[in-house]
């Protein structure tokens, strides 16, 4: 693995790609693309994820 982290951008258009999907699917996918995003690798820092659906 390189030395970059997962980032802002990466974020950003995970999000964008994934906006219409409930809370918890979208929670459950992006720990999904973390994993594959870390190959293997143990994350070395906390990891809080929170998502809001606007109704």
């Amino acid at each position: 693995m390189k030395d970059e982290m997962f980032g802002t951008e990466r974020l950003e258009k995970f999000a964008g790609e994934n906006k219409n999907l409930s809370p918890k699917s979208f929670i459950d996918k992006l720990l999904i693309e973390q994993s594959s995003f870390l190959n293997g690798f143990p994350h070395n820092d906390d990891l809080t994820i929170m998502a809001i659906k606007r109704i």
